[in-house]
């Protein structure tokens, strides 16, 4: 056996990251929905998405932020600029990521003046 195990359908080869990754959006949309936000959720909707929005933009930052610190030699010496540009499109890291989200929702929360707990629409999901 080999790794990693596609997926065949027809005649389309389906890397299995993608089936996953899809269905975990999936279902922690559908748990979103089936715990009623509306009704559980104590901030108002515009509130909640300035926190989506700003932990997303948080996440991103955070992300590339890390393996730049990582690779920090690399913009020290700018004899190689290929790995330069490189490393600027391509690297990511989970727990920049993770850093980037807490830090982006604090920020945000602050920036809009609230103060109670936001997450706990989304524990389940």
């Amino acid at each position: 056996m080999t790794f990693p195990v596609y997926f065949y359908i027809g005649y389309w080869c389906i890397h299995p990251h993608f089936v996953f990754e899809v269905l975990a959006y999936a279902i922690a949309f559908r748990l979103l929905l089936g715990r009623n936000i509306m009704k559980q959720d104590t901030i108002t909707p515009s509130q909640r998405i300035s926190v989506i929005v700003g932990g997303m933009v948080g996440a991103l930052l955070g992300a590339k932020f890390l393996v730049r610190l990582q690779h920090i030699y690399i913009y020290l010496l700018w004899q190689n600029l290929q790995l330069w540009l490189l490393l600027l499109l391509q690297g990511k890291t989970i727990v920049g990521a993770l850093l980037g989200t807490l830090i982006g929702v604090e920020v945000t929360k602050k920036m809009i003046g609230l103060r109670r707990s936001t997450g706990d629409v989304f524990v389940y999901p």
